[in-house]
Parts: structure tokens; C-alpha cells; sequence
């Protein structure tokens, strides 16, 4: 539903705090956005009136024995543990470190591939460069200057 600018209006309203009921009416004649949430609404509150009608009620008298009730179930319920659970968790953990040290020991890193040359240029002046493809892979740049230029 996408909210109109109105349902906090129609909200009030189905609370029966709205000074503008009037408008309010009027709007759900003419947005369906807002009749939807005034269904909701209607629907919410039927629902939470049907359990708290069908809900027992516990008089003054038996008060003092509904609580022991709850103190002694609270005494004999056990104490849950989460030792099992971290030490689980921890086995875990340790047999994933190792599974994945294992792995990259016997697979290792893939072989080394060379970087493609496509184009090779220099700014020194009077410089040439050249590049030789070897079979292997090995590309080597050799970048040749005049010793005049050389420093």
C-alpha cells in the first residue's frame, strides 16, 4: 500500500481522536489507499478483542499460587549450556583453517603469465625501442640511445 498523506488522519479518526471527521469521511469515499488501512485497522482490533475475551483471568486469590508456579518451573527448568555449542563451533572453524591450508599447499598458485605488449614508445630523444617475443612466453623491451645521450 503505498502511504497517503492521509492515514495518520485516519488513524485518529479510527481512534476517535480526529477533529475532522467530517474530511476524514469524506477522503475514504474517494481513496481506496486509506480504506485499506482503515480495514487493517478494524481487523487488528477485532482479532486483540477475540484473545483478550477468550484469555482466563486469574483472580487476587490465586495470584500468590500462579507466581509460585512460575518460581518453581523457573528453579527445575535447566540451566542451558553453550559450552557444547562454541566447542562445536571452534571444531568447526579449525577443520575449515585446515581444509583451506591444505588446499593451497597441494594446489598452489597457477603459473606466471607474461603481460601482453602491444605498443611500445619512449620520450627520450633519440631513443628507439624494440621488443623481442621469445618461444617460452618472455617478452623482452630493450630501449637503445646513442652513448652521446647517455648520462
Amino acid at each position: 500500500m503505498a502511504a497517503c498523506h492521509w492515514e495518520r488522519k485516519v488513524t485518529t479518526y479510527f481512534d476517535q481522536e480526529t477533529v475532522e471527521k467530517d474530511a476524514v469521511e469524506t477522503h475514504l469515499l474517494v481513496c481506496a489507499d486509506c480504506r485499506e488501512h482503515l480495514d487493517i485497522l478494524e481487523t487488528v482490533r477485532q482479532y486483540t478483542t477475540e484473545v483478550r475475551e477468550n484469555t482466563p483471568k486469574i483472580r487476587d486469590e490465586q495470584m500468590p499460587a500462579f507466581m509460585r508456579g512460575i518460581e518453581d518451573a523457573l528453579a527445575e527448568a535447566p540451566v542451558k549450556s553453550h559450552k557444547s555449542l562454541w566447542a562445536m563451533l571452534s571444531l568447526v572453524t579449525a577443520a575449515l583453517v585446515m581444509a583451506v591450508a591444505t588446499f593451497s599447499i597441494f594446489t598452489g598458485p597457477g603459473p606466471a603469465k607474461a603481460t601482453e605488449i602491444e605498443s611500445v614508445s619512449t620520450e627520450l630523444e633519440g631513443a628507439t625501442v624494440e621488443w623481442y617475443d621469445m618461444d617460452n612466453g618472455v617478452t623482452t623491451v630493450w630501449i637503445n640511445v646513442s652513448e652521446d645521450d647517455v648520462w
